[in-house]
């Protein structure tokens, strides 16, 4: 029987959410394990997914049949298995290869590829180098040169320039009634049929004055009777490019990327974090960090771009930290020492010091001593400027292991301190 893939994992990722929102709030869940079932067995999912689904069907199985405080554990383990299915359903999705989303194909993908995108996550976090605020349409005699313009105009004529090697490069006029600009079509010979005479079209790049007239071979086209050519105007997005793809039609392939795949998006930051963060959800910042200009208003545009970034500047720093977080997090469930601490230790200590403590110092000691307490490893690195009494405070930490009959040791490296 013949199968669209992508129609069946999103029917069964629907199934799942609507699962996940029955456990969440306490609802009756045999209906949907009826739908659920449908799915099972799987030729559609790779084995181990189709074992994950079989268990929490099982599972849901017997909360169907009775729900009480005992069950709450099994309800728990459906929803994480729920949500790991789903994961992992969206992330065969957004792995998929390039070529294989609408625009691009086979050869496409190879430039694609030389700019390190494989994928649809790829292209998706391949964020602009720059934005270009285009501005609105002004007439072609108020072009300045080397500077971002947009004109609209008629197709004049075609000609040509004959290079010092004998080559023949299209040159296209364009006048608005107030004076006239002219195309240099390098490698772009099509343009002569797609740009025939006395077509309207819509002119963006930037320009030179040379042999008493504006030219220009960088720039982009679109014809005002067009469905959307208002997307290449206002605040437009950059992207660093490789020979092969231009940026209008990369923007096209980043724009359906995001209509196609923002419902399989999954946010690798909790909702409570981003709740307490401020920060705006994944297909949100996605959007505004391609395209922040979907308002007219400029300062808009500004706060739109400002989050986006804001969010993905958090997002790596988070993903970065988590390993160490959970790192840490196993570590202090390790079995330690708890040091037994009594307050005359600490005053006998300061006493014999021919100095006073810092309040700094002060505190770092009561760090350290509430650590040391504790029936778990301390892992604390002390930072501070030469001569700032880090030594004093490591060696207060010495005191108290020795004060509990442990030894200790200090290592110094004289060599670096020396250099």
């Amino acid at each position: 029987m013949n199968i669209n893939l992508d129609f069946y994992r999103k029917a069964l990722r629907e199934v799942l959410k609507d699962v996940w929102d029955n456990l969440l709030s306490k609802s009756d869940i045999s209906l949907l394990l009826k739908r659920l079932k449908i799915f099972l067995p799987s030729e559609y999912l790779d084995k181990e997914l189709s074992e994950e689904l079989s268990t929490l069907v099982g599972m849901l199985g017997i909360l169907s049949k009775r729900w009480d405080n005992e069950l709450y554990v099994l309800s728990f383990e459906s929803m994480r298995k729920i949500k790991q299915l789903m994961d992992e359903i969206n992330e065969k999705k957004l792995l998929s290869p390039i070529q294989y989303l609408k625009g691009v194909g086979p050869k496409k993908a190879k430039i694609l590829n030389k700019l390190g995108i494989f994928n649809i996550r790829d292209l998706l976090y391949y964020f602009p180098r720059k934005y270009e605020n285009r501005g609105t349409i002004i007439d072609i005699r108020d072009i300045v040169e080397n500077e971002i313009f947009v004109v609209s105009g008629r197709v004049l004529n075609h000609s040509y320039i004959r290079t010092n090697k004998g080559k023949d490069i299209l040159k296209i006029g364009i006048e608005d009634g107030t004076g006239e600009l002219f195309l240099i079509c390098f490698n772009r010979e099509f343009l002569k049929d797609l740009l025939h005479i006395g077509r309207r079209v819509i002119i963006i790049g930037k320009a030179k004055y040379r042999f008493g007239e504006y030219q220009t071979g960088d720039f982009e086209y679109e014809f005002p009777e067009k469905k959307g050519f208002k997307s290449s105007l206002g605040i437009v997005p950059i992207y660093p490019l490789t020979e092969g793809i231009g940026q209008k039609e990369f923007r096209n392939i980043i724009k359906n990327s995001l209509q196609i795949y923002s419902p399989y998006l999954y946010d690798p930051i909790p909702f409570e974090i981003r709740e307490n963060k401020n920060l705006i959800s994944l297909p949100i910042a996605l959007r505004d960090i391609h395209f922040p200009f979907l308002e007219d208003d400029f300062s808009l545009y500004e706060r739109r771009r400002a989050s986006s970034q804001r969010r993905f500047i958090f997002e790596e720093f988070f993903l970065f930290q988590l390993p160490f977080a959970l790192k840490k997090k196993s570590y202090i469930r390790k079995k330690g020492i708890a040091f037994l601490f009594r307050e005359e230790l600490l005053d006998n200590f300061k006493k014999k010091l021919p100095f006073s403590l810092t309040n700094a110092q002060e505190r770092v000691i009561g760090e350290i001593i509430d650590d040391m307490k504790r029936p778990h490893p301390m892992n604390r690195l002390i930072q501070g400027d030469v001569g700032s009494g880090k030594t004093v405070v490591a060696s207060f930490a010495m005191l108290l292991a020795h004060n509990n009959s442990y030894q200790s040791a200090i290592m110094a490296p004289t060599e670096i301190l020396a250099e």
